[in-house]
């Protein structure tokens, strides 16, 4: 028998779906939940599906678009670097964006998604089903050493703040739930692969992120993968330049909606920061130590437009031959 709230979210999710193409202003949409299946497009032929559970991320995504809401610079950076990525890492997947995004524009690269938080990787692993795409998905946590650790999180459908690092909750001590859980050296992980290229990661651990690039190990130095890491205070900035210092990072503060800027401190501007070698920073056109998001957005649709036509041009030599 279906209930009177089941008739108002099926409600809802007609309405949402109807408003969508409206582009309403934030301080509507922010009201409008609603659950069920969305689509996401990164750029004109590349998309992805999401289950929307009525959490924040998911209605960012649904009504403002990758590149117009949630972490909208971050997102078109990532998008940016996947493509010519072959190893990419999404590291705390949450329900598995970064990670889905990365395969919609690169489906031939090896796609990682590390998720310790149990109740957040069945809606991860519901989501790559849904796509079904080939990422691997692990429930496993990502640090400096491989065994087990203990995972602090608290109640409740979604766990943004979830960590390694048990003062992250130090504001509800009461309410803290703990669990053991699997943890990896991402080089202990790696240590089979022998082919892993151009390395893309995203790192967003609440606080375990110097942890998660003391693993690297050498990684760093011989292969200098391309990193976008969340940095929530001064203190973890200072530790994350200490990990990378002497293996020829460059750090960027990127400032969501606005570009990229080179820094010396990390964690001073910005949430999220862009960590990478001279040559990436090159490649992007990052020399004079800025790039704006309007210009980064350009260059997605640019480079996608480009691999199109050498797809089509290839694909005609293929039919005359």
């Amino acid at each position: 028998m279906v209930t009177r709230l089941q008739r108002l979210r099926a409600h809802v999710t007609r309405v949402a779906r109807l408003a969508r193409p409206l582009h309403l202003p934030s301080w509507v949409y922010r009201h409008l939940h609603f659950k069920g299946e969305i689509t996401i497009p990164v750029t004109s032929n590349a998309h992805f599906r999401m289950v929307h559970h009525g959490f924040y991320v998911e209605n960012e995504l649904y009504w403002a678009g990758y590149a117009g809401g949630f972490e909208r610079t971050s997102l078109v950076l990532w998008a940016v670097l996947a493509q010519s990525s072959r190893t990419i890492v999404d590291i705390g997947a949450n329900t598995g964006l970064y990670a889905l995004a990365a395969r919609a524009i690169n489906p031939t690269a090896s796609v990682y998604a590390f998720e310790p938080a149990s109740q957040v990787f069945d809606l991860l692993s519901a989501n790559i089903r849904l796509n079904s795409f080939d990422i691997e998905a692990l429930a496993v946590g990502v640090s400096d050493s491989t065994g087990t650790a203990t995972f602090h999180e608290l109640p409740g459908d979604q766990k943004y703040n979830a960590s390694l690092v048990a003062h992250r909750l130090s504001h509800r001590p009461d309410d803290i739930v703990t669990s053991t859980v699997q943890v990896t050296r991402m080089d202990d992980f790696f240590s089979k692969e022998q082919s892993l290229g151009n390395i893309l990661v995203k790192v967003d651990t609440e606080l375990n992120e110097p942890q998660v690039l003391e693993g690297f190990g050498q990684l760093l130095q011989t292969h200098r993968p391309s990193l976008i890491v969340e940095v929530l205070n001064q203190d973890i900035g200072d530790r994350i330049h200490d990990v990378l210092k002497g293996h020829g990072y460059q750090c960027f503060a990127i400032l969501e909606g606005e570009g990229i800027y080179r820094t010396e401190q990390i964690g001073l501007r910005g949430r999220n920061h862009f960590l990478c070698g001279e040559d990436v920073a090159a490649s992007l056109g990052l020399a004079t130590g800025r790039l704006m998001h309007r210009e980064l957005h350009g260059r997605l649709k640019g480079r996608l437009l480009r691999e199109q036509a050498t797809n089509r041009r290839a694909a005609e030599d293929v039919a005359v031959n």
